[in-house]
């Protein structure tokens, strides 16, 4: 317990709806100035021993502890006639997981909010600290719920972030289509930080096909961007490495994939294997272009997508080969989903 000054002093303020009048138990955080430096007033909050002691064994153990005989004269043990004790804790993350615990109404998240990992971090850090396992698990899961951890979650949102494009969000005055979804740097480091690691496949393929140019505070009219300044060095490694793989897929897309469509529609039966396979051609090329030579969830994704809305004419492919390429393209698809972990370097011990 640290050394504390009485009675109103300006050192010190009382928290506005987080110091009851018949609390037991006083506790004492600094308030860290948005330069990060302890500069302003220490907040108190009066809160009731049984509800802290009820959530967190951590905190019941520390309210376990003896106070001395002499406590009531003693100004570092003692603030109006209750035991005070001291924290590290920053205050506003104290008053975030305190509110939560007396109202859990109070945690109001908003699914695919980019600012999630902002609003979690330092309430997911003393809920941590002190084993508030329920409260923990709450807000990690509505973290992972905003990143896909399957390909059909994967199509989803990109079918979302494709709409919202081109219903015209994200123009004028609004903020651009990319922040209407969470971001993947700062979901890197929280789920890094917080064990969440089936978060990490999804983020990292979203960095590898974002190109270096597209940063987050551009403001541009953009499908996706990415906070670069928060990745360091070995987040880059990977990257970079993950991009080479992705890109020799694609490179066999272009090749062997396309052979084995062609000698497989004209086994089943394809009226006209020369045009149609021009057609494929020209269908993987215009979806290979620029960041795409790195994405081939997003050009297979595309090529399914275009033979699904295109009627079906002397100029487009057949059904015998719609049908064989959609059924080779979607279990490709599965195939490159499955075999992130291994494209990033990932696994279920890796931090």
């Amino acid at each position: 317990m640290a050394a504390l000054p009485i009675d109103n002093s300006p050192q010190v303020v009382h928290h506005p709806t987080l110091y009851f009048s018949n609390g037991d138990i006083i506790l004492s955080a600094p308030t860290v100035a948005s330069g990060g430096n302890t500069v302003l007033p220490r907040q108190l909050f009066r809160v009731h021993r049984f509800i802290l002691s009820h959530h967190s064994h951590v905190f019941a153990d520390m309210f376990s502890l003896p106070i001395p005989e002499n406590a009531g004269n003693a100004v570092n043990e003692m603030y109006e006639r209750a035991p005070l004790i001291a924290l590290s804790d920053d205050a506003s993350d104290l008053a975030s997981l305190l509110s939560a615990l007396y109202d859990p109404s109070t945690v109001i998240l908003k699914r695919m909010d980019p600012n999630t990992p902002f609003l979690i971090r330092g309430i997911l850090r003393l809920a941590t600290k002190y084993a508030i396992e329920p409260l923990r698990v709450r807000l990690l899961e509505h973290f992972a719920a905003d990143w896909p951890r399957t390909l059909v979650e994967w199509d989803r949102v990109q079918d979302d972030i494709d709409a919202a494009f081109f219903a015209g969000k994200g123009t004028g005055d609004e903020a651009p289509v990319y922040k209407l979804f969470p971001e993947p740097a700062i979901a890197v480091s929280l789920a890094r930080e917080f064990g969440c690691m089936e978060v990490l496949p999804a983020a990292f393929y979203y960095i590898a096909t974002t190109s270096a140019q597209y940063d987050w505070d551009d403001g541009r009219d953009l499908h996706q961007a990415v906070r670069w300044d928060l990745l360091d060095s070995k987040d880059f490694l990977r990257i970079t490495r993950a991009r080479e793989l992705l890109a020799a897929y694609v490179s066999y897309m272009q090749t062997e994939l396309l052979g084995h469509l062609n000698d497989s529609t004209r086994m089943a039966g394809c009226p006209n294997p020369g045009q149609c396979a021009r057609l494929r051609e020209t269908s993987m090329q215009s979806f290979s272009g620029g960041i795409s030579r790195f994405d081939p969830l997003g050009i297979m994704r595309g090529m399914l997508f275009y033979q699904k809305h295109v009627e079906v004419t002397q100029s487009t492919l057949c059904l015998v080969c719609r049908a064989q390429q959609d059924k080779v393209l979607n279990h490709k698809k599965q195939e490159v989903w499955d075999d992130l972990p291994s494209y990033f370097g990932l696994d279920i011990d890796d931090s």
